[in-house]
């Protein structure tokens, strides 16, 4: 995937070159004035499973803004998204199982249904935290990258 504005430096050994992630100053975009402004900026609520670049895809027509949309909204892609109820209830399961997996007791499966559900719920309520998503407002994209430059990253 391309990558708009996070272009790290290389390093490497021998034959090995692999990017230096700690090479950029990323989250000093965080700072621009514009990323509070209602002119520059929106919300707009995500769908279960919905990726970083498909929304980059949605509203500007590519993907290659994705890394921008990652650094605005300060999160991972990959576990700080929006997913479906059947993903939340495996990560649930998963968690609990693992914590009770040396459990001794006689009331296993009484203690892993109310873990599970105080689980579940609590996961539930951390998917909805991250169904809204900051964009830049398409009109804005490019006077927005044109601040980016402008930034010591």
């Amino acid at each position: 995937m391309k990558n708009t504005i996070l272009k790290y430096d290389t390093i490497g050994s021998g034959s090995f070159v692999s990017q230096d992630y700690t090479s950029k100053q990323i989250h000093n975009i965080l700072s621009l004035q514009e990323l509070s402004n209602t002119d520059w900026i929106e919300y707009i609520e995500l769908y279960d499973n919905q990726t970083v670049e498909q929304i980059s895809f949605l509203e500007y027509g590519t993907a290659d803004f994705w890394d921008l949309l990652v650094v605005i909204n300060n999160i991972d892609p990959l576990f700080d998204m929006s997913y479906e109820f059947d993903i939340l209830e495996q990560i649930t399961n998963n968690k609990v199982n693992k914590y009770l997996a040396n459990y001794s007791g006689v009331y296993k499966q009484d203690t892993f249904d109310r873990l599970n559900k105080l689980i579940l719920d609590e996961e539930i309520a951390k998917n909805e935290e991250h169904r809204l998503f900051k964009i830049i407002k398409k009109e804005k994209m490019f006077d927005f990258l044109n601040l980016v430059k402008g930034v010591k990253l």
